[in-house]
């Protein structure tokens, strides 16, 4: 059973299903950031005065050039939060989706011809998004994993990744030799 709404996932659990999940990481947008990204990228040259108002009000801190900034910290906050706060009572552990987030943090497709080359979960506020989330599960005593591409492609990713106390890392085929190996140098490094 997909739910829109992480308020409602305990009460809808008691419904006969194989499983609760989240529908999609667009929720954290509509539920607790309020904005989307574009208004925030294209904020002077939105017409809507109603619109402005609600986004100033919402920025309030922000100057215009750093609207964007307000994404990034409250879709930290908000990954954080609703992985340590609401959750960590129902479920045993987490599993970050890194294409989803990556995606939903820099306002990319990473199918879009047009878009695709600025996606990247190397970004600084993927990382940051990432490493709260991580932090967060930990300090309720939940385990945490992720599943995505990075690791399996960049070394220093899941480098990042063993350094912030990851539990588990999904691979591709392909890189878990190499990946295990060096991931296992790190640990015995410390």
């Amino acid at each position: 059973m997909n739910v829109g709404s992480p308020e409602d996932v305990f009460s809808l659990s008691f419904i006969p299903n194989d499983g609760v999940g989240l529908a999609r990481m667009e929720f954290i947008i509509s539920n607790h950031i309020k904005i989307h990204p574009m208004a925030l990228l294209q904020f002077d040259r939105l017409s809507n005065a109603e619109g402005r108002a609600a986004i100033q009000k919402l920025t309030a801190g922000y100057d215009d050039d750093h609207k964007p900034q307000f994404f990034i910290d409250t879709l930290t906050e908000s990954v954080a939060m609703i992985a340590a706060e609401s959750f960590a009572e129902i479920f045993d552990g987490f599993s970050i989706g890194s294409n989803d987030l990556t995606q939903l943090t820099l306002g990319v497709d990473r199918d879009s011809e047009i878009v695709a080359h600025i996606f990247d979960e190397r970004d600084q506020a993927v990382m940051s998004a990432i490493s709260s989330a991580i932090a967060s599960a930990k300090k309720a005593g939940r385990k945490i994993g992720i599943c995505g591409q990075a690791p399996s492609d960049y070394p220093e990713f899941a480098q990042f990744l063993v350094e912030q106390g990851i539990d588990s890392i999904s691979l591709n085929p392909d890189a878990v030799m190499k990946t295990t190996v060096k991931i296992l140098e790190l640990e015995q490094s410390r």
